[in-house]
């Protein structure tokens, strides 16, 4: 199971003595960085081992730059939120608005998700 919460002691003190990872719901890779560090004491504080571990990063940017950011900070995994997303390139404000997008408004109709799936493949790199 997977905890998802922000990187406060706290919450990664108890990610590591009871789950199988983390998830960093909106946290850009800086922030990602600094929790993993965080999960990983809290890990050989208890006497686990920290590579049983893993840590998955939710958010909007897709952008190969901010994929290999999160690579460098120790993602293991990045999950795409597709929910409105126009499927091109968002800077920090657009990703705040989408956000608040996916919380209220209705879900996107199936067509629409899979554009951005075929965009978002291809901003990222990983178009086949």
């Amino acid at each position: 199971m997977l905890f998802g919460v922000p990187n406060s002691p706290d919450h990664l003190k108890v990610a590591a003595r009871h789950y199988d990872g983390w998830i960093a719901n909106g946290a850009g890779p800086g922030s990602i960085a600094k929790g993993r560090d965080i999960l990983y004491r809290a890990c050989e504080r208890i006497g686990r081992d920290p590579s049983e571990l893993k840590i998955y990063a939710m958010g909007f940017d897709m952008t190969q730059e901010t994929l290999a950011a999160y690579e460098r900070a120790g993602v293991d995994m990045v999950v795409g939120a597709l929910y409105n997303h126009p499927g091109t390139a968002l800077s920090l404000e657009q990703r705040a608005e989408l956000h608040k997008h996916m919380v209220y408004d209705a879900v996107p109709i199936p067509e629409h998700t899979l554009d951005v799936l075929d965009k978002l493949a291809r901003l990222s790199g990983v178009s086949r």
